[in-house]
């Protein structure tokens, strides 16, 4: 019997040094962290500088001084050259829209910086997108001059 006490005790002390070398953690050698694809690093929000910023050219028509302005005219930004003739420009143009609030007809534009202080423009509206007859015009006008201006203009008495 003493060789089989002895035997459990051995197995058990077997057992026991196996959990010990199992529970204790592994040396580690200087291994460098794993590396990682580039990040692209996000840049800080900035304010677009005013100098930037284009401006915007707008014609307001009261709807009860012009009765004959109604949804299906167009308008067109016109420039005007160097003989004296009016040119559309092609990018300013469209229906007009009422605004109920201010009872006025209005389109509103946009315009580039490349374009600030530019003369000689006017609105010229007709009466329906084919340009089949001129309705009425406006006062020429220059382009803004700086960012953020808004150039209004209404149409000739």
């Amino acid at each position: 019997m003493n060789r089989f006490k002895f035997l459990i005790i051995v197995c058990t002390g077997l057992f026991t040094a196996v959990l010990l070398l199992i529970s204790i953690p592994a040396p580690t050698s200087a291994q460098s962290a794993p590396t990682l694809p580039p990040r692209p690093t996000p840049e800080a929000e900035s304010t677009p500088d005013a100098a930037l910023l284009g401006a915007t050219i707008q014609l307001n028509i009261r709807a009860a001084e012009a009765t004959s302005i109604d949804a299906d005219d167009w308008a067109i930004v016109q420039w005007q050259d160097e003989r004296g003739d009016w040119n559309n420009v092609e990018g300013w143009q469209g229906y007009l829209e009422y605004d109920a609030a201010s009872q006025t007809w209005k389109v509103i534009w946009w315009t580039s910086r490349e374009n600030f202080g530019e003369e000689s423009f006017r609105w010229a509206i007709y009466t329906d997108k084919q340009l089949a007859s001129l309705e009425a015009t406006s006062e020429t006008f220059d382009l803004p001059k700086s960012s953020l201006e808004a150039v209004i203009v209404t149409l000739k008495d």
